[in-house]
Protein backbone atom coordinates (compact mmCIF):
# COMPACT_ATOMS: atom_id res chain seq x y z
CA UNK A 1 0.00 0.00 0.00
CA UNK A 2 1.08 2.96 -0.38
CA UNK A 3 0.41 7.17 0.78
CA UNK A 4 0.53 9.83 -1.25
CA UNK A 5 1.25 13.54 -0.27
CA UNK A 6 1.05 16.66 -2.19
CA UNK A 7 2.34 19.89 -1.62
CA UNK A 8 2.61 22.65 -3.53
CA UNK A 9 5.30 25.70 -3.39
CA UNK A 10 5.81 28.82 -5.57
CA UNK A 11 8.06 26.56 -8.61
CA UNK A 12 7.13 23.04 -8.01
CA UNK A 13 4.42 20.62 -7.13
CA UNK A 14 5.50 17.91 -5.09
CA UNK A 15 4.24 14.57 -4.64
CA UNK A 16 5.57 12.60 -1.68
CA UNK A 17 5.10 8.99 -2.04
CA UNK A 18 5.48 6.59 0.59
CA UNK A 19 5.34 2.72 0.47
CA UNK A 20 4.66 0.42 -1.95
CA UNK A 21 3.42 1.82 -5.52
CA UNK A 22 1.72 -0.10 -6.98
CA UNK A 23 -0.01 -0.27 -10.90
CA UNK A 24 -3.49 0.24 -8.88
CA UNK A 25 -1.85 3.69 -7.78
CA UNK A 26 -0.98 5.05 -11.04
CA UNK A 27 -4.38 6.42 -11.87
CA UNK A 28 -4.01 8.36 -9.35
CA UNK A 29 -0.83 9.40 -9.91
CA UNK A 30 -1.52 10.02 -14.26
CA UNK A 31 -4.43 12.60 -12.83
CA UNK A 32 -2.04 14.25 -11.05
CA UNK A 33 0.79 14.72 -12.95
CA UNK A 34 -0.79 15.16 -16.28
CA UNK A 35 -2.76 18.05 -15.36
CA UNK A 36 -0.27 20.13 -13.48
CA UNK A 37 1.09 23.66 -15.24
CA UNK A 38 3.55 23.77 -12.68
CA UNK A 39 7.25 21.92 -12.18
CA UNK A 40 6.63 18.28 -10.98
CA UNK A 41 9.09 16.53 -8.63
CA UNK A 42 7.88 13.04 -7.31
CA UNK A 43 9.80 12.65 -3.82
CA UNK A 44 10.51 8.93 -3.31
CA UNK A 45 12.44 9.13 -0.12
CA UNK A 46 9.79 6.29 2.03
CA UNK A 47 9.02 4.17 -1.06
CA UNK A 48 10.25 0.27 -0.42
CA UNK A 49 9.09 -1.21 -3.75
CA UNK A 50 7.77 -0.44 -7.17
CA UNK A 51 6.30 -3.56 -9.49
CA UNK A 52 7.03 -3.27 -12.98
CA UNK A 53 4.11 -0.79 -13.98
CA UNK A 54 5.17 1.45 -11.53
CA UNK A 55 8.69 1.56 -12.78
CA UNK A 56 7.66 2.04 -16.16
CA UNK A 57 5.51 5.18 -15.29
CA UNK A 58 8.47 6.74 -13.30
CA UNK A 59 10.35 6.07 -16.38
CA UNK A 60 7.87 7.63 -18.22
CA UNK A 61 7.58 10.73 -15.84
CA UNK A 62 11.22 11.30 -15.68
CA UNK A 63 11.47 11.37 -19.35
CA UNK A 64 9.26 14.10 -19.40
CA UNK A 65 11.25 15.97 -17.40
CA UNK A 66 9.72 15.20 -13.93
CA UNK A 67 12.34 15.00 -11.50
CA UNK A 68 12.65 11.77 -9.45
CA UNK A 69 13.93 12.63 -5.91
CA UNK A 70 15.89 10.52 -3.38
CA UNK A 71 14.49 7.09 -5.58
CA UNK A 72 16.38 3.96 -4.36
CA UNK A 73 19.03 2.94 -6.30
CA UNK A 74 17.37 -0.46 -7.28
CA UNK A 75 14.21 1.39 -8.40
CA UNK A 76 16.30 4.29 -10.63
CA UNK A 77 18.25 0.90 -11.75
CA UNK A 78 14.84 -0.54 -12.98
CA UNK A 79 13.65 2.31 -14.58
CA UNK A 80 17.22 2.84 -16.52
CA UNK A 81 16.55 -0.73 -17.73
CA UNK A 82 12.95 -0.24 -19.33
CA UNK A 83 12.45 1.21 -22.38
CA UNK A 84 9.63 3.72 -21.04
CA UNK A 85 8.71 5.45 -24.77
CA UNK A 86 4.86 5.35 -23.93
CA UNK A 87 3.33 5.00 -20.98
CA UNK A 88 -0.13 2.40 -20.87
Amino acid sequence: MSRIKLSSSEDAITLRLSGRIRSEDLAELWATVEGSPQRMVIDMKDVTLADREAVQFLGFCQARGIELLHCPLDIRESILAENHGDFG
